[in-house]
């Protein structure tokens, strides 16, 4: 499974996504974008997705 939009995401996993995107340490190719202006192609497996909510939890997206 392959994730392009953060809504069709695990629900445990939109916030750190939705963070990460909105400070542009994600992009997907930039050309695609949801309705809240986020990008809609970030084409994230699902062990991806999980990695990055585990180093979220650890703190490593604070900035």
């Amino acid at each position: 499974m392959r994730y392009n939009e953060i809504a069709d995401m695990p629900g445990y996993a939109k916030a750190t996504i939705t963070k990460m995107a909105k400070k542009s340490f994600i992009s997907g190719t930039g050309k695609v974008k949801d309705e809240n202006g986020l990008p809609a192609d970030l084409d994230l497996s699902l062990d991806m997705v999980r990695m990055f909510v585990t180093n979220d939890k650890a703190g490593l997206y604070r900035k």
